[in-house]
C-alpha cells in the first residue's frame, strides 16, 4: 500500500514501498513553491534534504485531489 506525503509543503504525492526512492506526484503547487511542473514522479536521491510530512484528508482537499482510491 502506498504511503502519502506532502513534500516541502508544496507537493502532494506518494511512495510505494516497492520503490522507496521514487516519489509519485499527485499535485504540485507552483504557488506554494514547487518547481516540478508536470512531472509524474521524481527520484529521491538525498534522503533528509527534503521534508516529507504524512498527508491528511485536509491536504488532499487543499491540493484539490480526491482521496477516493487513495485514502479510502
Amino acid at each position: 500500500m502506498n504511503a502519502y506525503y506532502v513534500l516541502n509543503g508544496h507537493t502532494l504525492g506518494y511512495i510505494n514501498p516497492a520503490q522507496p526512492n521514487v516519489f509519485g506526484i499527485l499535485h504540485a503547487s507552483v504557488l506554494r513553491g514547487s518547481t516540478f511542473g508536470r512531472l509524474d514522479w521524481f527520484t529521491i536521491t538525498a534522503p533528509g534534504v527534503d521534508r516529507l510530512e504524512p498527508a491528511t484528508l485536509a491536504d488532499f482537499d487543499a491540493f484539490r485531489v480526491c482521496p477516493k482510491g487513495h485514502l479510502s
